[in-house]
């Protein structure tokens, strides 16, 4: 609450407060209806991938029907730590970003040494999920964990207009007022 506060007398307008698993999903949507400045995100965390289940799916896409909640996410990989195999990593990150797509909503991803896997995984969505979206944001990478240098070979995903599009309007989305722009 102090930090919403402190932002808000900064003048920052536009919080996101994002799940990592349901009862944090849950959470952020309690903030954020508590706060018009705050927006919520719901999702799974790659570190809590190994709790989730097919019918968080449907949990989460309950979820995402409410007004305040803006976006699917934190969603992704994370290889640096091993609190859930890679596999349901995967999976649990596609199962995720289809039910983005399914309901047009932007992501929220992380990315943490997990950079070629990633790489395959967006640009193979990102042209997928591009008719879906007609237009809309993508979303935005919450976290990354490589250099300058390694960011330069994302071009493989720069050369997807959806994808580059998820990268530059993800802030326009942002700077929007009204939650029904999206």
């Amino acid at each position: 609450e102090r930090l919403i506060t402190e932002a808000e007398d900064a003048g920052v307008s536009i919080l996101l407060s994002a799940g990592v698993d349901i009862e944090s999903s849950y959470a952020a949507i309690a903030l954020a209806e508590k706060h018009t400045s705050v927006w919520a995100a719901v999702g799974f965390h790659p570190n809590e991938t190994h709790r989730m289940g097919p019918e968080d799916l449907l949990e989460l896409r309950m979820m995402a029907a409410h007004p305040k909640v803006v976006a699917i996410g934190e969603i992704g990989l994370d290889f640096y730590r091993d609190f859930s195999p890679v596999e349901t990593q995967r999976r649990a990150l596609r199962d995720q970003l289809d039910l983005a797509a399914d309901l047009s909503l932007p992501v929220v991803i992380h990315n943490r040494q997990a950079n070629d896997c990633m790489r395959q995984i967006l640009a193979d969505w990102s042209e997928e999920a591009a008719e879906d979206y007609q237009g809309k944001p993508l979303g935005m990478l919450h976290c990354y964990s490589e250099n300058l240098e390694e960011a330069d070979k994302q071009e493989v995903l720069a050369q997807s207009q959806r994808f580059r599009d998820m990268l530059a309007r993800f802030e326009q989305l942002l700077q929007q007022d009204n939650a029904q722009a999206l």
